[in-house]
């Protein structure tokens, strides 16, 4: 195989065929190795981005040291925020269609958005729904998720409206986290990584600029359903924070099953967690990589998850196993740069 080239700038995502390609990169992109300026920026991020290290609640916003690092990555890459990209410029990023399932993607956006109009706000309606519904992207993803039809892609889009109202997602943090920071902070023993809600957090890019999130069951102490909801939501607010123009537009989850236990059976985590996917996140998740799923898990998966999943997104889960002498890594570096591969691979077995 060819060497990799290095990294794609802004100006390589909008022509670049690693992008919409059903979640794996173009050969020239896998098994890559980045300059070492990108390694080094992309640790600097990781690291900024770990809120268990750092004592920080689990949260939707980015506080200052996230923003100072993404910002300095995206001034040394020549990368510009996904917010705001003209639906022009998403599209001509989408090498998975052609021009003339575009052509008729533009025209359904602007059907949707002239109904729009019809919307009833929510009483607490903000700036943040505001510039939500004003985004033809997130019309895209509702037509997309309803294959196209404009009734039932508008009743999706007053769904995640209302709820955007009641939950605020944009706002969320999370209540239990900032407690045991208190009690960690009083009591010298308890240690944060072992007593935090969630791990769930962005590690970083895929070759095409998908970003990636990371989370284990060792590490979620608290797993109920709400708990679940509101940590989940947070981090797929912060992913679409840190997505560039030229991206694909949606991310990569990781998320590592070793400490499942038969507490961690009650259906109705995994149920509301695939109404957030399809309700109020349709079209954001690209990949679902489930790292060493226990046996116990494969009986709620096959009676009770599974059939609630359409077709696609069923096919868009990546069973793992990391007990392999490689610990999974050839699997994993058919998706991520080496340097990516290498952090999983350890992280995996940390979190055994």
């Amino acid at each position: 195989m060819a060497s990799a080239p290095n990294p794609p700038t802004a100006s390589d995502l909008a022509q670049s065929d690693a992008i919409g390609t059903g979640g794996q990169a173009s050969d020239g992109l896998r098994h890559s190795s980045p300059p070492a300026e990108w390694i080094q920026l992309i640790k600097d991020c990781r690291d900024a981005f770990d809120h268990v290290v750092h004592m920080r609640p689990v949260q939707s916003q980015l506080c200052e040291s996230e923003q100072v690092i993404l910002n300095r990555f995206r001034e040394q890459h020549g990368l510009k925020s996904f917010t705001g990209c003209t639906l022009d410029e998403i599209l001509e990023a989408d090498k998975s269609r052609d021009s003339a399932a575009h052509s008729l993607e533009k025209l359904k956006v602007a059907d949707l958005r002239k109904r729009v109009a019809d919307l009833k706000l929510p009483d607490n309606a903000d700036d943040h729904i505001r510039a939500y519904i004003d985004s033809d992207f997130n019309l895209l993803r509702m037509l997309r998720a309803r294959n196209l039809d404009l009734d039932k892609a508008f009743r999706l889009l007053e769904g995640a409206i209302a709820w955007r109202g009641h939950a605020r997602p944009h706002e969320m943090k999370c209540a239990s986290c900032v407690s045991t920071i208190e009690r960690c902070l009083k009591s010298p023993k308890l240690l944060y990584a072992d007593e935090c809600c969630s791990d769930m957090r962005f590690i970083g890019y895929d070759p095409a600029h998908r970003p990636v999130l990371y989370c284990s069951f060792r590490h979620t102490k608290h797993r109920g359903v709400q708990q679940t909801i509101e940590h989940t939501c947070a981090a797929l607010e912060r992913a679409v924070a840190v997505m560039h123009k030229g991206s694909p537009g949606d991310v990569i989850v990781v998320n590592n099953f070793n400490g499942f236990s038969f507490s961690d059976l009650n259906p109705l985590v995994g149920v509301r967690a695939i109404q957030v996917f399809s309700d109020y996140y349709p079209e954001t998740l690209k990949m679902m990589i489930v790292v060493d799923p226990p046996r116990i898990f494969w009986p709620l998966f096959h009676r009770i998850l599974k059939p609630l999943l359409a077709k696609e997104t069923a096919a868009k889960a990546l069973f793992l196993d990391s007990r392999t002498a490689d610990g999974g890594r050839a699997v994993l570096a058919e998706h991520f740069f080496d340097d990516m591969a290498d952090w999983l691979v350890h992280r995996i077995r940390l979190d055994h």
